[in-house]
């Protein structure tokens, strides 16, 4: 089988830890710059960034929202894209390092959304062997499907052969869907405020351990 997974909020809790913390750093910069904010203000976004499609959207969103100027937006949203503090715990999702660690005898791929060299160091940092898998793929375009689409061409792998995981229905799963490989939703981060309105979704997990057994009903039914 070929396995592609997403990585934010698949492989790694980026929602609860990473985001949190690069928001805390770019608010204080914007406060320090002489925005002005109370605490519940920042709690709240702190609590409802998942609800937005990214939490640099959401950080955007409050920016304007607080009256910040076009030259404060762009700088304190670069600040939101500077490297975690490198004493910052990149907390992988419960049991994705043991599951990637006892799948790999299968083909296993990352497609994910970001800036290539964040994306490497939070995969590094949670602790996951980069050397299995036999690509990692970063992209700042949110249509993953012409890079599922690459990947099947060039390892020959049929889409009945594949599962794509991830969180997002319309970001990773209908990509996939659409090509026919059999998508796994990850019921984590915003994906998990994400509204199913139709058959995208061949089966929905809580924790990655499910994933071998669902791998084993694909080989079995092959693709629904």
């Amino acid at each position: 089988m070929f396995i592609i997974f997403d990585l934010d909020d698949t492989l790694i809790d980026t929602s609860a830890f990473i985001a949190p913390a690069l928001l805390r750093s770019a608010l204080r910069y914007a406060k320090e710059k002489g925005l002005v904010f109370d605490e519940a203000a920042c709690a709240q976004l702190l609590e409802q960034h998942v609800r937005e499609p990214s939490s640099e959207m959401a950080l955007k969103k409050f920016l304007e929202e607080h009256g910040a100027n076009s030259s404060l937006i762009l700088e304190t949203l670069q600040q939101y894209r500077i490297l975690p503090d490198s004493n910052l715990d990149i907390v992988p999702v419960p049991h994705a390092v043991d599951i990637v660690k006892t799948l790999a005898f299968h083909r296993l791929a990352v497609v994910t959304i970001g800036r290539e060299e964040l994306q490497h160091y939070k995969l590094k940092k949670a602790g996951f062997f980069l050397d299995l898998f036999s690509k990692i793929v970063v992209t700042t375009e949110r249509n993953k499907k012409i890079h599922y689409k690459s990947l099947l061409e060039e390892y020959g792998d049929a889409p009945c052969e594949t599962i794509v995981v991830g969180d997002r229905i319309e970001v990773d799963l209908r990509p996939a869907k659409e090509l026919g490989c059999s998508t796994v939703r990850m019921m984590r981060g915003r994906g998990a405020y994400e509204e199913q309105r139709d058959k995208v979704v061949d089966y929905t997990i809580y924790d990655l351990r499910e994933l071998p057994e669902i791998i084993e009903k694909v080989k079995k039914n092959g693709y629904k």
